[in-house]
């Protein structure tokens, strides 16, 4: 029996509202949540991926963003100890898909990074070509693409999936959050049926100085991605749901006339941190930290208390030691915390059991 609503209506008439009867169910609760099995949370690498994150990564044209995923997907594949200072602790299977360049091109790129050592089979790479020999529109809502793509999945068993990039992957419909919603039921499936990581380039809007998205204060995309990161996520194409649905955010940014390049990282909603750190590209197109420490140094000494904490560590000092050195500034978390930024950026090497300050520089000041 449904039970009966009696509300007032227009000339003083009583109007029944029926409501269904509501089936009772057994609610899940906390406890049972927490019994429930779910595949670890594997580092692929340390303090910058994860199993079954999302990352999107913001860049303009030409700023490195294809450059960026295939170093990344061959560093995973080959099993290359770092990965811009960040630690790789074992190889990974990467799934890469070029959606916008030439497959002649890619070839070209992709070629001289192989020498970097052998993948045995664990990179596996398909470019825009690929789909329409098939016969299939580049679409992840159409049917036919979502399930090729789960297909090639299912056979590599990737621990990591790359899309280059988010325009095509919905056929530049990027500015509708129903549309970026689908993105994300789409990549959400890949991570949990195959327990991998996404990550999806993207590109920030075109710049418009009179409209005030850069700023007048930020003199290009690199100062604007060091000094207002969310400013800088909030340019990428996609709507803000895109931005907001993947936990990590990363981004590259490059001065074409200088060839500097920024590269923030981060796991913002596994761990809450992010870093940006200059990064150049060698003639074997391989991107490493930037020789110019003096830089990035300053960039980790972001505050009183780390500038107080650097200037307290002697020219050579054991872990433990620094930790106790720089107590009247940093608790011990902090102080990790720094310690790892100091030793990506190369500002201290390790010198047997202990730890110093980069050789042939006196770092008195910053």
């Amino acid at each position: 029996m449904s039970s009966q609503n009696p509300t007032a209506a227009n000339d003083n008439k009583v109007v029944s509202i029926s409501t269904p009867n509501i089936v009772p169910v057994s609610a899940q609760t906390a406890e049972a949540f927490l019994q429930l099995k779910f595949p670890p949370k594997e580092t692929l690498i340390e303090d910058l991926l994860y199993l079954r994150d999302g990352v999107a990564l913001g860049g303009r044209r030409r700023h490195g963003k294809t450059g960026f995923m295939m170093n990344l997907g061959l560093s995973l594949a080959v099993g290359k100890p770092k990965f811009l200072g960040y630690t790789i602790p074992k190889a990974a299977r990467v799934l890469m898909f070029f959606l916008e360049d030439d497959g002649a091109e890619l070839q070209m790129r992709l070629s001289p990074l192989m020498s970097a050592g052998s993948t045995e089979g664990r990179l596996a790479v398909y470019s825009k070509e690929t789909f329409y020999r098939s016969g299939l529109a580049i679409d992840v809502r159409n049917t036919a693409c979502a399930k090729f793509i789960r297909e090639i999945c299912a056979a590599h068993k990737p621990q990591l999936v790359v899309f280059d990039n988010l325009a095509h992957m919905i056929a530049g419909e990027y500015m509708e959050p129903s549309v970026m919603h689908k993105v994300y039921q789409f990549t959400s499936k890949l991570t949990d049926s195959f327990n991998c990581a996404v990550a999806i380039a993207a590109h920030p809007k075109k710049r418009n100085e009179s409209s005030g998205i850069m700023g007048s204060h930020f003199q290009d995309d690199r100062d604007l991605l060091k000094n207002n990161a969310e400013q800088f996520f909030e340019q990428i194409m996609g709507s803000s749901h895109f931005v907001n649905s993947f936990g990590s955010l990363w981004g590259i940014a490059r001065n074409v006339k200088t060839n500097e390049t920024t590269f923030l990282g981060g796991t913002q909603r596994l761990t809450g941190e992010e870093m940006a750190i200059d990064i150049e590209k060698g003639d074997d197109g391989w991107f490493h930290v930037s020789s110019n420490i003096d830089g990035n140094l300053r960039q980790v000494l972001s505050t009183d208390k780390r500038i107080g904490a650097w200037l307290s560590l002697p020219p050579l000092f054991s872990f433990t030691d620094g930790e106790k050195r720089v107590s009247g500034y940093l608790k011990a978390g902090p102080f990790h915390a720094l310690f790892k930024e100091l030793k990506r950026i190369g500002a201290i090497v390790e010198c047997g059991s202990q730890w110093t300050k980069h050789p042939g520089r006196a770092w008195n000041a910053v």
